[in-house]
């Protein structure tokens, strides 16, 4: 493709970003798919936002960068007129103590957290939770004793909590071949999925969903999954926000989907992740009278 002109418009960066997703090359088709999502996204008004946490609100390599410090002042300033916002993670107790480092505490109480990628939901004020004294999953114990059966040389760390299994290695690409021996022995247990991310592949219960986290605000004006704009980094097939950037207002951070009908990516070329979040932030315009938002990216 020609990057000059990627640079230049979001529109030909996000078809970029589809058809190397798709590997199917029919860029008038995808650009005309673009157009009317960016339409549709920019006409819609918005009662919340929910965010995936690593690579979308937090990255190591941007720890001193100060993006991170203008998001979070975004994110402070859109509670402040009454923006609902959620972070749905397969982190557990630690993606709490960091939202309070940078979360005004008056507004603790109603942001929503979503624990083990859904399976547990609570406030960012509730210190109790997650509850890891719960019982165990017993599919999560079998898939559990699965996986240090194939790790005969210890290079990965298994990690099992009520809810989800967490394996994670120094490297991705031993952690990729083990994760693949594991589905292969595991691939008639239906009541369990894999959701990968850049730095870890989570088994949770086929029950659970990043989605879920929507039911936090159920008895207020939000009780559908379409007043709420999901951002995540893995949109992709397999990432553990593949479900939740299927939600028909869906941007991506990172990695897109093959859908045609949400999951875009409209950064500019060049920027991802938490540099992407603040992009997308800064073209927020909310309404203090309504706690409404709308989206203007062009």
């Amino acid at each position: 493709p020609d990057h000059r002109k990627l640079k230049n418009s979001i529109i030909n960066a996000a078809v970029h970003r589809k058809i190397c997703s798709s590997g199917y090359y029919d860029f008038k088709t995808y650009l005309l798919a673009s157009k009317s999502y960016l339409s549709k996204l920019q006409c819609k008004k918005f009662s919340g936002i929910i965010f995936d946490y690593d690579g979308t609100l937090h990255e190591k390599s941007n720890h001193e960068s100060g993006i991170e410090s203008q998001i979070w002042s975004s994110i402070n300033n859109l509670l402040s007129l009454g923006i609902n916002i959620g972070v749905s993670t397969g982190r557990g107790k630690s993606v709490r103590t960091e939202l309070q480092k940078h979360i005004d505490e008056k507004f603790w109480s109603s942001v929503a957290i979503g624990y083990y990628n859904g399976s547990c939901i609570s406030s960012l004020a509730d210190d109790s939770q997650p509850d890891t004294s719960l019982s165990i999953s017993a599919d999560l114990e079998y898939a559990k004793n699965v996986f240090e059966s194939l790790d005969n040389d210890n290079s990965v760390i298994i990690e099992l909590r009520p809810t989800q299994l967490t394996a994670t290695c120094s490297s991705t690409y031993t952690l990729n071949s083990f994760v693949q021996l594991c589905k292969e022995h595991l691939y008639n247990l239906n009541s369990i999925k894999f959701v990968e991310s850049s730095h870890s592949v989570d088994v949770i219960l086929t029950t659970s969903t990043k989605v879920d986290i929507v039911t936090f605000f159920t008895g207020t004006q939000l009780v559908s999954a379409e007043n709420f704009l999901f951002i995540g980094d893995s949109g992709q097939f397999g990432g553990n926000d593949f479900e939740m950037l299927k939600n028909p207002y869906a941007l991506s951070v990172d990695y897109v989907s093959q859908s045609l009908d949400t999951c875009w990516n409209f950064a500019p070329l060049g920027v991802r992740n938490t540099e992407a979040t603040l992009f997308y932030l800064n073209h927020i315009i909310p309404s203090k009278e309504t706690h409404t938002f709308t989206v203007s990216l062009m």
